[in-house]
């Protein structure tokens, strides 16, 4: 899986849960790395994502 915003791709546990968030509701999620998390605010993240 890649970030919808920087387009590397995420790291995945051995459960093959990514090690970022999901932002979003219902179908329209988007994943997020924790990179992006750290470096830009939620209000940020959400107006790149639109």
């Amino acid at each position: 899986m890649k970030c919808d915003i920087c387009k590397e791709k995420i790291q995945e546990n051995f459960l093959e849960k990514i090690q970022g968030t999901y932002i979003g509701s219902g179908k329209s999620k988007k994943a997020v790395c924790q990179n992006c998390q750290k470096t830009h605010s939620i209000e940020e993240l959400k107006e790149k994502l639109k």
